[in-house]
This record gives structure tokens, C-alpha cells and sequence, in this order.
């Protein structure tokens, strides 16, 4: 059996019964050629207004195992800052939802962005000045956001999520990142 990390195989483990000595971890990875560090000015950031901007990313899945509310939150205490913008790059299941939300709160410093094919990763993930990896809590270990490999293969800055109410670094991903020192 295989476990993305080791909260995962430890979830295995105590939760499904599953043998410790049958349960390996092998990372997910990130294409180091595909995805590399680079400028923030850059087409994908000059054509998307965030050349100017210090910009909060979120780039991936928009959907119900990210805790996504939490960066609008973020970017409601942040709206008098008008060189602030919060950034969600991709698509999914709660991506109407969250530009409603965005919309109704009159969040303009919130924009939605289409996922990116790979050869314009690099780009987009440099325009970025942070990422933000949100999961909803309760989902450590039985998710890895793969995202993460991207980001750190990019040089970008990182900061985990867990739920509404607080950051807190308490599985692979945090263990990753802190790991990484970015």
C-alpha cells in the first residue's frame, strides 16, 4: 500500500487496519523543469494586474476540501490595502460559490484566474509573492495537496491552511514547508 506522507500512512494505519510493515511513503513530486524559479514581472503577472501588487495565491482545485473562505476572509481585513490582491488560479466545484461570496462582500481585490496549462506554470506561480495551501480541517493525512511540490519548485513562500479560524502546521505538508525553509 502506498501513503503520500506520513500522517497519511499513520491514518492508514490507526483508522483502516492496514499492516505498518505493508504501508510505504513515497512523496509526491513536482516537474523541476517545468516548473522553475522566476521573475515576478512577467507576461502572466502584466496581464493579469499583478506585476504591482503583492499577491496571495492559491492555484489548483477550488473545491470542497480547500478552505478557501479563509482567503476571502483574509482578503475582506485587507480591501484598504490597495496593493494587496488575493489570487485564485483554477477551477472546480466551489469556484461560483466563492465569486459570489467575493462579489457580495465587494471584494475587489479578489480575482479569479483559469487554471494554467503546465508550460505557463512557472509564469503564473512567479507572479505570486505567497501561496497559500488551504485544506479544510480534519483532512490531514488523508489529503496531500500535490500543489505544493510546484510552489516549492517554483522558490515561492508558503503558507499552510487548516479551516477558518487559525494556521496551524501540524502534519506533511507544514513538516514539508518547514522543511523547505521558504
Amino acid at each position: 500500500m502506498i501513503a503520500l506522507g506520513d500522517t497519511m500512512r499513520d491514518r492508514l494505519v490507526a483508522d483502516k487496519g492496514a499492516d505498518p510493515d505493508r504501508v510505504a511513503v513515497i512523496h509526491n513530486w513536482a516537474d523541476c523543469g517545468a516548473i522553475v524559479p522566476g521573475p515576478k514581472q512577467n507576461a502572466f503577472s502584466a496581464a493579469n494586474g499583478l506585476a504591482d501588487a503583492f499577491v496571495v495565491m492559491h492555484s489548483g482545485n477550488l473545491g470542497l476540501s480547500q478552505s478557501l473562505d479563509t482567503l476571502l476572509d483574509a482578503a475582506l481585513r485587507l480591501r484598504e490595502h490597495l496593493d494587496v490582491v488575493v489570487a485564485l488560479v483554477g477551477d472546480g466545484t466551489r469556484r461560483e460559490a466563492l465569486q459570489a461570496s467575493a462579489r457580495a462582500r465587494g471584494l475587489d481585490n479578489v480575482r479569479f484566474l483559469p487554471y494554467q496549462p503546465k508550460e505557463r506554470l512557472s509564469l503564473s506561480f512567479a507572479s505570486a509573492d505567497v501561496f497559500v495551501v488551504a485544506l479544510e480541517r480534519g483532512l490531514a493525512g488523508y489529503i496531500v495537496p500535490s500543489k505544493l511540490y510546484g510552489v516549492l519548485a517554483a522558490g515561492r513562500p508558503v503558507r499552510v491552511v487548516y479551516g477558518r479560524g487559525g494556521w496551524v502546521n501540524v502534519n506533511d505538508v507544514a513538516d514539508l514547508v518547514d522543511a523547505s525553509g521558504l
